[in-house]
Parts: structure tokens; C-alpha cells; sequence
């Protein structure tokens, strides 16, 4: 794993504690990718040791590390899936957390919606 100096001496030294695998699992395994302005890209994962969302930010390359820390406010998006069954005029809805790289999946509320209300 390439990194900066600025990661070795800040994130990599610091009290966290951060392992080297969760910043190189976050690079094959992210839940979500975003691109700064400044053109660093920002990637997230789950580490269950730290009970939260780790954010490591890499170089335009995606590959050299420059930052890593626990990232408290990062919340998974949501995904809803609707589908219309119109010969009982029904509406299933699903909701569901995808964790793209962790191995279980948490379903959450379904309603099927009719005429007569919500069951």
C-alpha cells in the first residue's frame, strides 16, 4: 500500500491505532466512493474492532493513502425498491441496507399497502 508522508506521520502515528489492512480493504471493499473538488477521492468501509465507519482518503490515483480516521457521521444509504402488483392493486415495498464487502445484510420494514391499508 503506498501512502504519504503526511499519513504516516498524522493517521498511521496517532493514537487510533489504525491497522493497515482496514485502509487497504477500504480500497477493494469501499460501501461508497466520493470525489472531492480538490480531486482526492474519499472511501468508507465498516470495521466492527472500531464499532464505526473508517474514511480513507487517497490521491487522484485511488491508490496512495493520504488520511484515515473513524468517521462518526457517515450513515449508510438506504436503498427502496417498489413494486406494484396490479392485479390485487397491492404495493410491496422494500427497504434494505446493502453492505457491499461485509458478508451479512439487514433487512429493513416491508409493507404491502392495499385498499383496505397497511399490513
Amino acid at each position: 500500500m503506498k501512502t504519504t508522508r503526511y499519513f504516516e506521520r498524522r493517521s498511521y502515528g496517532n493514537a487510533l491505532n489504525l491497522q493497515r489492512e482496514w485502509c487497504e480493504g477500504v480500497l477493494h471493499d469501499a460501501v461508497r466512493r466520493e470525489v472531492q473538488p480538490d480531486g482526492r477521492i474519499r472511501h468508507w468501509i465498516f470495521v466492527p474492532e472500531l464499532g464505526k465507519y473508517l474514511r480513507v482518503v487517497t490521491l487522484e490515483d485511488g491508490e496512495t493513502v493520504h488520511n484515515a480516521f473513524p468517521d462518526r457521521d457517515f450513515e449508510e444509504e438506504l436503498t427502496v425498491k417498489f413494486r406494484y402488483y396490479p392485479e390485487t392493486d397491492s404495493l410491496y415495498i422494500d427497504l434494505s441496507e446493502r453492505k457491499r464487502g461485509l458478508s451479512k445484510s439487514r433487512r429493513g420494514w416491508c409493507w404491502i399497502l392495499t385498499p383496505r391499508g397497511i399490513w
